[in-house]
């Protein structure tokens, strides 16, 4: 969007007002939000499994305790891969259905 924007001829920008500017980049670049259907949240226990780990090339099954959360959203998908500048140290393996 920046690049169109600095690529504007004056013409355009001088005939144009600033909310018919806003309107056309809002139009052309926005998503839409994301908003969570907490009634349709649903919760899989699947109880203890076993997961195949990989401990400096040393392979082992690991006991843990797998839950499966399913949250019905609606929006623009794509927001859920955009990561804040500080991020936790522990990943949690997660996969976005849609």
């Amino acid at each position: 969007m920046g690049a169109e924007i600095e690529q504007l001829d004056e013409e355009r920008l001088l005939a144009s007002s600033a909310d018919a500017l806003v309107d056309y980049f809002g139009e052309k670049y926005g998503v839409e939000p994301i908003a969570l259907d907490r009634a349709g949240i649903a919760v899989n226990d699947h109880g203890e499994v076993q997961v195949p780990q990989d401990d400096f090339g040393r392979a082992y099954q690991a006991s843990v305790h797998a839950v499966e959360f399913s949250v019905p959203f609606t929006g623009d998908a794509s927001l859920f891969r955009y990561q804040g500048s500080s991020l936790p140290f522990e990943r949690r393996r997660s996969t976005l259905k849609s």
